[in-house]
């Protein structure tokens, strides 16, 4: 929206071609850690239009997870499982899923299939494989590279995909 795109959270075509007015003019706030890639091609494609870091808010973030502190409370307390770091997620030492729904209680009818999302875009599955060696996290169509979704919404890490 901030280069002009018409329909900038249509993976396929996000509508940015032959634009040259942006109706959007700021964004207060932008988590573009795992973008890299993309952020830098649409500096390259469209420099007159890209947007332009001026600065920041005061803080640094990094993406991450979300729960409500009664459920990290509720594991720290009735088994010292500390839920705020990853090892706390090892299953061989723990079993942090049932603090938790499964995925099957979710209503995907909210959530966007993964062939809308970052999953279905090739240069950034590609560099996921590449890096993390995870070619079973992939599918490969051509030259096409997608993230394996499961029940059409849901990629899973390697540790998960037996469980699921």
């Amino acid at each position: 929206a901030l280069t002009g795109c018409i329909t900038p959270t249509t993976i396929g075509d996000r509508g940015c071609e032959g634009v040259s007015v942006t109706y959007s003019h700021i964004n207060v706030e932008a988590w573009t850690d795992g973008y890299k890639p993309e952020w830098d091609a649409l500096r390259t494609k469209y420099p007159d239009m890209a947007p332009v870091n001026l600065g920041n808010m005061g803080y640094n973030g990094k993406t991450s997870y979300y729960f409500p502190s009664k459920v990290r409370d509720e594991a720290w307390e009735n088994e010292g499982l500390n839920l705020d770091f990853f090892r706390g997620y090892n299953i061989s030492w723990h079993d942090a899923a049932k603090y938790f729904d499964t995925p099957n209680a979710l209503n995907v009818s909210t959530l966007r299939p993964c062939n809308d999302t970052r999953l279905w875009i090739t240069s950034a599955m590609r560099f996921y494989a590449k890096l993390t060696g995870d070619w079973d996290g992939v599918e490969i169509v051509g030259e096409e590279v997608y993230g394996k979704c499961f029940d059409g919404h849901f990629w899973l890490p390697p540790a998960c995909r037996r469980n699921f």
